[in-house]
C-alpha cells in the first residue's frame, strides 16, 4: 500500500496547486516534529491524494531502494504512467 501512496506515482499527485503547496510547505516541518523524525521515510515522495483505480507496476527508471540516508527515492520508483488508468473512483479512493 505504501507503494502506491507514496512511491508510485499512479494517481493526482498532491499538493495539487499553488494553495495546497503552501499548505504543505507550512505543515511538514511540525509533522516532523510531532513524529520525532528529522526527515521523512521516504526521498522525493509521490504522494497521491487520489490514487488511479488501475496501474502497471513498471518503473520508469532503474529503482533506488536506498540511497545515501538509507531511504527510498521515490522519485526513481515512480509507475510508468502510459499503463495507469488515468481514472479515480470511490473505491480507489477508499
Amino acid at each position: 500500500m505504501s507503494t502506491n501512496i507514496s512511491m508510485s506515482g499512479n494517481g493526482v499527485l498532491f499538493p495539487h496547486n499553488d494553495e495546497q503547496q503552501a499548505q504543505f510547505d507550512q505543515r511538514f516541518p511540525a509533522i516532523l516534529e510531532t513524529a520525532d523524525q528529522e526527515q521523512p521515510p521516504v526521498t522525493n515522495a509521490n504522494l497521491n491524494m487520489a490514487p488511479f483505480t488501475e496501474g502497471d507496476p513498471s518503473f520508469t527508471q532503474q529503482p533506488m531502494l536506498e540511497d545515501e540516508s538509507g531511504r527510498p527515492d521515490a522519485s526513481t520508483l515512480e509507475w510508468d504512467k502510459s499503463l495507469s488508468s488515468g481514472v479515480v473512483s470511490p473505491s480507489s479512493v477508499a
